[in-house]
């Protein structure tokens, strides 16, 4: 059982991963990243629903950061 649940959950986080690097680079808006990581199967198992607006928005906040602190800007 721990293989299976480990294999779904390293999927979601991949398809979840794709979808918030689409919205930090801004090729897809906030709503729009919310809806599809909202329609990921199983996405209850990585992150609560309620709360995926809130990530994507510090997952962007974040990566600014990190980047400015580099010397890139948005």
């Amino acid at each position: 059982m721990s293989r299976i649940k480990d294999y779904i959950v390293s999927s979601v986080e991949k398809q979840v991963d794709k979808i918030i690097n689409q919205y930090i680079m801004n090729v897809i808006n906030l709503k729009t990243a919310s809806d599809q990581i909202c329609g990921v199967d199983n996405i209850e198992m990585v992150v609560e629903k309620h709360n995926v607006e809130e990530m994507l928005i510090e997952e962007k906040s974040d990566y600014w950061k990190k980047a400015n602190k580099e010397g890139r800007s948005q």
